[in-house]
């Protein structure tokens, strides 16, 4: 199944130094369609790729990108690699709420209560809409990170965990 190319269109919009009015002016839509051209929030037709294509000086190819089926295999690890991330992600999330609730770190504005909040948007929505394994590596090294920073902030508070 072909798609169509948003991150090609954005990125040689942006080389020409052109603005989305601007864009938009060149193949007669508005700045916010093409916004959600760019966001991959609406798809366009063929005719307007086309004119997206010529107004960019691309080809047809250049926008429209050939998206393979995933094998039964892949799928699988795919799946398997999202159910470990999300344990990882839990376990996070479990020594921070032990080390907030033995700390009495309640307020909305605490490094802990703000890192809790981001695993969670990991863990119950990032995780669940990642597409392939290289988007589920950059989630695993942001949980890598998270984790390390938690470990940081407990280090430089001087409490134990």
């Amino acid at each position: 199944m072909a798609t169509f190319n948003s991150e090609k269109m954005a990125e040689v919009r942006k080389a020409k130094q052109l603005t989305i009015r601007q864009m938009g002016a060149l193949i007669g839509k508005s700045h916010v369609t093409v916004l959600k051209y760019e966001n991959r929030t609406l798809e366009p037709n063929l005719g307007v790729i086309e004119k997206i294509a010529q107004a960019l000086e691309l080809t047809l190819q250049d926008l429209v990108v050939e998206e393979r089926k995933m094998t039964m295999n892949e799928r699988y690890q795919l799946t398997l690699k999202k159910e470990v991330l999300k344990e990882i992600a839990s376990g996070i999330s479990g020594a921070i709420v032990r080390y907030t609730i033995k700390n009495s770190i309640a307020e909305s504005t605490n490094p802990f209560v703000i890192l809790s909040e981001q695993i969670a948007t990991i863990q119950n929505n990032e995780i669940l809409m990642a597409k392939d394994m290289s988007e589920l590596s950059q989630l695993e090294g942001q949980l890598t990170g998270l984790k390390n920073y938690f470990e940081a902030l407990v280090n430089a508070q001087g409490k134990v965990a």
